[in-house]
């Protein structure tokens, strides 16, 4: 294992390496955890990033707020234990593990701050195949689990595994995830060369997703043009800064080879400002009433009276409105790809529906189920992960005219002031 001497008061110890014939089958394991905002459950991100034909690097951060530190005995210290467990499959023969090993993380405090911890591990694969890990992490002191997948494929050409973000702290950037005028270093893969790319910007390049009934789905193609483009060398550290919002590439001369990079406005995910409450009313609000939302002279004022409009009740309206924008937050959190978690498929749905009573998930598909499963009366909204150069995290709903009258009658509930 290779560790970064930036990971200060991490322990990662190997203990364990085996291979097996066979795996878990996740089919009938329901995930709907992993969106429900109150567990206190851990949330890891991860990153992918290739050093040469033979090794990858795999990095994951965890929240120290998401994991339980207990006293040690005798002792001023508190101190957290995870037991993280990876295995790595190919993608044309999930049955046959090739690679398998556990580890124990332990981090030591005298005081208890939210930070993350950072952690990563050197695993042995090839060029030009297409991977799979499972990861299963285990907080010890809790006695909980949290199983993850995490797909990815190596080529030796531009894409998100042979670059990463690092920042002014120098601790990698897990998601791509940066804020205007925010210095980072773009880090480039040795089995890249250094040479001259092209950085484009594009500011607001997805249309809103139309409702599950709608014929034509959300597209991820980018437009024609771009808002704005930069050459720039790029050696294996470079530094630069993203000065505004939007979604940003790096390529060579492939647009189908390419990295990308989501500057977001200060705080994300959550929404610390008026016009951030303001585009996610359109999925329950009507085109004027949108509207006029938007040419209000008194941004705030106008939110408030759209809440007050559909409730005809002030206590009634921040409890909707509170639930509303705490989905929109979560959204953001769990969905995000090149845009906004909310403005995707998945986060239409949570919006709107909220968590899934149960959720299938395997390492190309999401199914979420609202209700029993035995109940005619329960829907179930099938997603399928998009191959695309531009994110591995982007999920295209499977659309359909049966959905018609259950959103509808979903979008009056809000309309009539009830969280649905």
């Amino acid at each position: 294992m290779k560790t970064n001497n930036q990971l200060l008061s991490l322990l990662l110890l190997a203990v364990v390496t085996w291979s097996c014939s066979s795996s878990q089958n996740t089919s009938n394991v329901n995930f709907a955890y992993m969106y429900d905002p109150d567990p206190a459950i851990i949330r890891p991100n991860f990153k992918i990033f290739h050093l040469n034909e033979k090794e990858s690097n795999f990095y994951f951060g965890i929240e120290s707020s998401e994991i339980l530190y207990s006293k040690i005995e005798k002792d001023t210290l508190s101190e957290a234990n995870l037991k993280i467990r990876y295995k790595l499959f190919e993608q044309s023969d999930l049955s046959t593990i090739l690679d398998s090993t556990t580890y124990y993380m332990k981090d030591t405090v005298s005081k208890k701050i939210e930070k993350t911890l950072y952690g990563n591990f050197t695993i042995p694969v090839d060029a030009n195949k297409k991977y799979f890990l499972e990861i299963r992490i285990r907080d010890v002191n809790r006695d909980l689990n949290t199983i993850e997948f995490f797909s990815f494929v190596k080529y030796q050409q531009v894409d998100e595994g042979n670059f990463m973000l690092i920042d002014s702290n120098n601790l990698p950037i897990l998601n791509s995830i940066v804020y205007p005028n925010q210095q980072v270093k773009i880090v480039k893969s040795p089995w890249i060369s250094n040479g001259e790319y092209k950085i484009e910007q594009y500011i607001q390049p997805f249309d809103l997703p139309p409702p599950p009934f709608a014929d034509k789905g959300l597209s991820y193609a980018l437009p024609n043009s771009s808002d704005y483009i930069q050459s720039i060398f790029l050696k294996d550290t470079t530094t630069y800064s993203f000065n505004s919002k939007g979604l940003y590439t790096i390529h060579g001369d492939s647009l189908n080879q390419l990295y990308s990079i989501l500057c977001m406005h200060e705080g994300f995910p959550q929404l610390k400002r008026v016009e951030y409450l303001i585009e996610p009313t359109r999925y329950i609000s009507t085109q004027t009433e949108f509207d006029k939302i938007k040419e209000a002279v008194d941004k705030k004022d106008a939110v408030d009276n759209f809440w007050l409009s559909i409730s005809n009740d002030f206590n009634r309206a921040k409890q909707i409105l509170g639930e509303y924008y705490k989905r929109v937050e979560s959204a953001n959190r769990y969905f995000t790809d090149v845009q906004d978690g909310w403005r995707t498929d998945r986060g239409l749905i949570y919006l709107i529906y909220g968590t899934p009573s149960t959720i299938y998930k395997g390492y190309n598909y999401e199914n979420w189920v609202y209700g029993e499963e035995t109940n005619m009366l329960s829907l179930t909204f099938k997603f399928r992960r998009l191959n695309s150069p531009l994110s591995k995290n982007t999920y295209i709903l499977e659309r359909s005219q049966s959905f018609k009258s259950a959103w509808y009658r979903a979008v009056d509930n809000w309309r009539q002031g009830r969280v649905y």
